[in-house]
């Protein structure tokens, strides 16, 4: 059985990224009627590059009175 074999191209790199922004919100008491207002941020970026994985976090808080 005689045959040949035809080379497939290798596939291109595809990057790809995704990211997510997720808020965590709590709430204390913070004595004499008032109540202390927690926000915790999270930017979260993954993403791939030559077929390695990378992420990227940053975070920040945000605290007030009501």
């Amino acid at each position: 059985m005689g045959g040949s074999v035809t080379p497939i191209p290798p596939v291109s790199s595809v990057t790809s990224s995704w990211s997510d922004r997720t808020v965590v919100t709590r709430t204390y008491d913070a004595g004499e009627g008032q109540i202390k207002v927690k926000h915790d941020v999270y930017n979260v970026t993954v993403y791939d590059s030559n077929g390695h994985k990378q992420s990227v976090t940053n975070s920040h808080s945000i605290d007030y009175l009501v």
